[in-house]
């Protein structure tokens, strides 16, 4: 049981480092920052979930986030297409704030 169906290994664990986190000017992803490359997304991606799997996740969002997002815009640095099962919270999984992640859920994925 638990979240080892979903774990994916990290460069940063590997080379005995943490996995870093994101940073952001208004605490959040908005458009206002600057694009990510798609190789650094995956990595983000794989960090998170290195965090998600390890119990060192930290998702502290809160309203001053979403104040943000509406006032400056979104700007997600990946898609995921997930299943609409409850039991996989793709931005938990993935230790994501809102914005990190575009997230498309469908029933049979």
């Amino acid at each position: 049981g638990g979240p080892t169906g979903y774990r994916v290994s990290s460069h940063a664990a590997a080379k005995g480092m943490p996995p870093k986190k994101m940073e952001y000017k208004y605490k959040v992803r908005t458009a206002e920052d600057d694009p990510v490359p798609p190789a650094e997304a995956l990595q983000q991606l794989i960090d998170g979930n290195e965090r998600f799997v390890t119990g060192t996740a930290e998702m502290n969002w809160s309203p001053k986030n979403l104040e943000a997002l509406a006032e400056y815009g979104q700007l997600p640095m990946a898609s995921i297409v997930g299943c609409a099962d409850s039991r996989a919270p793709v931005d938990l999984l993935f230790d994501m704030k809102p914005g990190d992640l575009f997230v498309l859920r469908n029933a049979g994925n």
